[in-house]
């Protein structure tokens, strides 16, 4: 090869190499939050797939006293309903016990993000949750803790909001960044896709982790996945200036006289008047964001337990392997649906409705599974589902002011949060008083509850256009 050769071939890497780093830039400007969403939900997912069945076996053994006996728990059908129906117990008692600490610590740190900026809440929630993880997987592998224990230590840790602190700071700073708030259910729906690829890819790793390793070190390998999460978002998470956050000193500058005013400021920017109806909707779309989180997440503990149940007395492999698929099929109906959102420019409440049939559909199914194809037949039905929230998120910031963002986001997602209490007293006791019966009754009753809240939603959106017409023919003035 010649010089002139070697330099043209120089040259042409130089190129590339060039035009890749600018790619790489341009999509970090657009790529703001995403990666951090992605990698603490790739840990949460990696380690949920191993803490659900590690607690079940604990309570198993607890209960009955035997590895034997846990071990051929599917042979002994009143056995099988014994440990199930103190497993439902123990969850219920455990969503009850963090229900009020999730929802006062959700509201503190949004309205603290509003003023101060969403690093330190968000740097809290993930290290918070790297401490709850690590003394998760101490008390479950000790057979001398007490289940109680573990209920302890989860309600500790809900003092600093749970998971709803952690996405509030990143649904405010997207909210923050996005001029147009037309474009909000888009960027909502992007950032919901990372979400859900996250729970894929951490599905069908830990599907495979466990075939060759203990729940123990699958655990392990969550929390580590979380804390790099939290050191690279100490180093590099946006940090905006305090300026760019704070309303005013008289608003903002109450946080250190007294820490119930930003409690305050968040319930009156809730309850504010607004025009055309605008708190009556806002009340609507918290209630109905209460059931349809009680479907999406708060069944996810029940749906696990009727995959253990007998007929389907699935291990925690194929769990972890269903739980995988839903991600799969979530993420592609969430791009589908924003795909189509974008070209159509779909009302919020028209997504809502989307997401609601979606999750109609998909409780309904898992009603009448008797086999495991039926079971991956679920994730099809409900591939749209999780396309609601987003939709739902976005609505409630258009109902208020570019400043009320993070307030507003903050109370919704705590309205959401509700669904643990709303799933412990209503879903947990109905499973347990028909699990003799039909351990998939329900399921069957939470899909016709979500039908009835696209209903609801139905008669917002047609209400909503009627005002928009009526608005539209009395601003023409006829001509003289």
């Amino acid at each position: 090869m010649d010089v002139r050769t070697r330099m043209e071939c120089e040259n042409k890497r130089s190129m590339v190499l060039k035009l890749t780093i600018t790619k790489c830039h341009q999509l970090r400007k657009y790529l703001t939050v995403e990666p951090f969403i992605f990698c603490y939900f790739l840990g949460y997912s990696v380690f949920f797939s191993a803490s659900f069945p590690a607690f079940y076996n604990k309570v198993c053994m607890e209960t009955l006293k035997s590895a034997y006996k846990c071990s051929q728990l599917d042979r002994d059908l009143s056995e099988q309903n014994t440990v199930q129906t103190v497993t439902t117990n123990w969850l219920m008692y455990m969503q009850i016990a963090r229900f009020l600490p999730t929802l006062v610590g959700s509201m503190f740190f949004g309205s603290y993000g509003d003023c101060y900026g969403r690093k330190v809440p968000l740097l809290i929630a993930e290290a918070s949750f790297v401490l709850y993880m690590a003394f998760y997987l101490v008390l479950v592998t000790l057979q001398r803790c007490p289940v109680y224990s573990l209920i302890i230590v989860s309600t500790i840790y809900s003092m600093t909001g749970h998971h709803v602190t952690f996405l509030t700071a990143i649904f405010s700073e997207i909210a923050d960044h996005t001029e147009d708030k037309r474009q909000l259910t888009a960027r909502y729906t992007v950032l919901t896709a990372f979400w859900t690829l996250s729970g894929l890819i951490g599905g069908y790793v830990s599907s495979g982790l466990l075939m060759v390793l203990t729940y123990q070190y699958v655990m392990v390998i969550g929390i580590s996945v979380v804390a790099l999460t939290f050191i690279c978002s100490v180093l590099s998470y946006p940090n905006q200036d305090r300026k760019s956050y704070m309303k005013s000193e008289a608003r903002c500058g109450e946080f250190f006289k007294s820490g119930m005013s930003l409690y305050v400021l968040a319930v009156k920017t809730a309850l504010k008047k607004r025009p055309s109806n605008g708190r009556l909707y806002l009340a609507l779309i918290c209630i109905i964001s209460i059931v349809y989180a009680s479907e999406d997440s708060g069944m996810d503990n029940l749906a696990s337990l009727f995959a253990f149940h007998s007929p389907l007395s699935w291990d925690a492999h194929l769990l972890a392997t269903w739980g995988a698929t839903n991600s799969a099929a979530a993420l592609v109906g969430s791009l589908i649906a924003a795909y189509i959102n974008e070209k159509l420019r779909l009302h919020s409440l028209t997504s809502v409705m989307i997401g609601l049939a979606s999750e109609s559909l998909r409780m309904a199914m898992i009603a009448g599974s008797v086999h495991t194809w039926m079971m991956f037949l679920v994730p099809v039905l409900g591939c749209a589902s999780t396309f609601g929230f987003s939709a739902i998120k976005a609505y409630v910031v258009q109902l208020g002011s570019a400043q009320e963002s993070g307030e507003l986001l903050a109370c919704i997602t705590s309205f959401m949060n509700l669904f643990t209490l709303y799933s412990a007293i209503v879903y947990n006791n109905m499973y347990v008083a028909t699990l003799s019966i039909y351990h998939g009754f329900v399921f069957a009753f939470a899909s016709v509850t979500v039908f009835f809240c696209l209903l609801i939603v139905w008669g917002m959106k047609l209400v909503q256009d009627r005002n928009l017409r009526n608005s539209t023919s009395h601003s023409i003035t006829p001509s003289t």
